[in-house]
């Protein structure tokens, strides 16, 4: 275990979520100029949470594009569930774990979560990556 992490709050407020990070383990990236997300990397660059939103211009179903992330997972995946709008897609490969959870909102938005940590890592983030993906929320 980390010990106990310091954790704080990112804010997206242009597709309005918001996620909990613990700010001793994983980095903020500088922000992208569009302000769609961002990415959070561990000291040794081996684990990466990415955040980010998009206007889903393509009017993409929750069905379709559940279906390309389980084409396109980077590995062989041990848990996955479909809602009405949201999914959730995880697994390991190439001794990585990743995990991914895609949340449709009404107002034609769809908000992103994506972890990926050695699989060497595993006991040390699982609880931390519980708690980000309690924590990842839309705001009112």
């Amino acid at each position: 275990m980390f010990g106990q992490p310091s954790w704080k709050t990112y804010t997206n407020s242009r597709f309005g979520f918001s996620i909990l990070y613990p700010a001793d383990v994983l980095k903020p990236e500088p922000p992208p100029e569009n302000g769609d997300g961002l990415a959070f990397l561990s000291r040794d660059k081996k684990a990466e949470l990415r955040v980010w939103g998009d206007l889903n211009a393509l009017a993409e179903t929750v069905q379709a594009r559940f279906e390309t992330t389980l084409k396109e997972a980077p590995g062989k995946i041990s848990y996955k569930v479909l809602r009405k709008d949201w999914f959730v897609v995880s697994g390991s490969g190439k001794g990585r774990e990743f995990y991914k959870k895609v949340m449709f909102g009404k107002d034609g938005t769809v908000r992103t979560i994506s972890l990926e940590y050695p699989v060497a890592s595993k006991k040390r983030f699982d609880p931390l990556v519980e708690r980000i993906v309690q924590s990842f929320k839309v705001l009112p």
